[in-house]
């Protein structure tokens, strides 16, 4: 490792060992770091050692070792759980450096740092002011990645400047922010979903701006509306503006979970929800008659037309009026053996068969926390199994596993900074669980 840090940093700007490892069209400052990161690669999982060797490279007077460091940083935080923090102060130093590559390859890492990137939100502020006309303290500007990244880390750290910075945006486009949220795109800029979500504190602040996105239409309004689901109650001011969209959408499962999640905030729209239930339902429309009204009665009679398409609302609704749905139970009991979370834990609640919910999610080949802990799904069954309380203690063994391992589980969509919130997510799901089923 002394050697490969020396040569990188010497006289040579292509030391002949990284000359091997990567071909001649490729510049020296892009060449450096890939070679550099087969070197962390080469270091087989020892944390101290590639941490010691970020540190050291962020400190080079040369562009491309610099983002070598940056890139062997991104190793750690991808592959170790707590990495972004013990990081920070590396990363933060760079993402303020003179050229935009490491800028833009250290910003997505310093967001996702929790509090631990508080000392360097002024430095997350610049870099989300380089397109709106503020005062920056560099003359290039940061990329669109590294502004919706640093907006991100802003929104996480609960910045009084994130909201007054996306305000003085040029545009929605102008910042670059997809309108999806973003699920398997790495360390590439979070969606306008994305941040909004983590902006839901600000939800009054916010309101009057989103309205008028909503009126407006186009994929500002569905970037929207993606993330009012996960506003949920805080989404009720929106109420009436989700409805008039509703009453033209050919797609409404969008819609209707929104005004699912608000509840009985949106009370004065549940005869229009009902038109909506029917075959072609995936159950949506019964969840959200259901929360607006708190009418059971109604609401079972609305899932029975519920057809091939039942889906998580569906398995949802049930789960939360529980044994009233008993009529259902035959309907959940492939779901439940496909190990869908919600499904079996409605199952559960209709029926108190905690045997078959321990086996399906945690205990059988391809259960969701033995297979896809790392997916949707494993939290999901973390939650699940948290619900069950002191009847889970059999899968207490594995669920202290799964939260005291170094290492972040897999996830099929790979590393980047949605998996490091995820893993957050999970990490609190488990200790939340362990602490209900322990009493």
């Amino acid at each position: 490792m002394d050697l490969a840090v020396a040569s990188v940093d010497g006289d040579d700007p292509r030391p002949p060992w990284v000359r091997v490892l990567s071909a001649d069209h490729i510049a020296d400052a892009w060449a450096v770091p890939g070679a550099l990161v087969q070197v962390a690669v080469a270091l087989d999982g020892d944390r101290d050692r590639c941490a010691d060797l970020a540190v050291r490279l962020a400190g080079s007077t040369r562009d491309g070792v610099r983002l070598g460091a940056v890139e062997v940083t991104a190793t750690l935080v991808d592959g170790f759980r707590g990495a972004e923090e013990e990081c920070v102060d590396t990363v933060g130093r760079l993402a303020a450096d003179p050229w935009e590559p490491v800028r833009e390859r250290a910003v997505p890492l310093l967001a996702v740092a929790g509090d631990a990137a508080a000392p360097w939100a002024d430095v997350l502020a610049q870099r989300a002011a380089a397109d709106t006309g503020a005062t920056a303290p560099t003359a290039t500007v940061t990329g669109s990645a590294g502004r919706g990244a640093a907006l991100l880390g802003l929104a996480l750290l609960r910045d009084p400047r994130a909201v007054p910075l996306l305000r003085e945006g040029r545009g929605w486009t102008a910042l670059g922010l997809p309108y999806a949220p973003q699920r398997d795109t790495g360390w590439s800029s979070p969606g306008l979903p994305d941040l909004l979500e983590a902006l839901v504190h600000e939800a009054d602040a916010l309101t009057p701006l989103l309205w008028e996105l909503l009126e407006k239409g186009g994929d500002d309004a569905l970037g929207v509306m993606f993330a009012l689901e996960a506003w949920g109650a805080a989404a009720a001011p929106l109420a009436d503006a989700v409805a008039e969209r509703l009453r033209y959408s050919s797609h409404p499962a969008r819609e209707l979970a929104v005004l699912a999640a608000v509840g009985r905030g949106a009370t004065e729209h549940a005869d229009q929800v009902r038109g909506f239930a029917g075959a072609r339902d995936d159950g949506a429309a019964a969840l959200a008659y259901w929360r607006m009204t708190g009418d059971a009665a109604g609401a079972l009679e609305l899932a029975e037309g519920v057809g091939p398409r039942a889906w998580v609302p569906y398995w949802t609704l049930l789960a939360e009026l529980g044994p009233p749905a008993r009529a259902h139970v035959d309907r959940l009991r492939a779901a439940v053996e496909r190990a869908e979370p919600v499904a079996a834990l409605a199952y559960w609640r209709m029926t108190g068969d905690t045997a078959t919910v321990l086996r399906v999610l945690a205990e059988a080949e391809g259960a969701p926390l033995r297979e896809s802990v790392g997916e949707r799904s494993g939290r999901e069954a973390v939650r699940v199994l948290g619900e069950l309380g002191a009847a889970a203690a059999p899968v207490m063994p594995l669920l202290r596993e799964l939260r005291d391992a170094p290492g972040r589980p897999y996830r099929e969509a790979g590393p980047g900074w949605r998996a490091v919130l995820e893993d957050r997510e999970l990490l609190g799901l488990l200790d939340g669980a362990i602490a209900r089923i322990e009493g």
